[in-house]
């Protein structure tokens, strides 16, 4: 490793403890009906209508 491309000091190169990364594709529609953190269904808030007005259109 050349010192053009070495970790700054203090950080760990998951490459050389031979870690995979975790994949980041966690998104809105894979966490399913509920929020993060939370165990109730989503409900209609503010401006749903405007857009349930729009989609009808």
């Amino acid at each position: 490793m050349t010192p053009e491309n070495s970790p700054s000091p203090g950080t760990v190169d998951a490459s050389a403890l031979g870690l995979i990364p975790a994949p980041r594709t966690l998104t809105a529609a894979a966490a399913g009906p509920y929020p993060l953190g939370y165990r109730t269904p989503l409900t209609a808030g503010p401006g749903t209508e405007g857009v349930a007005r729009w989609l009808r259109a």
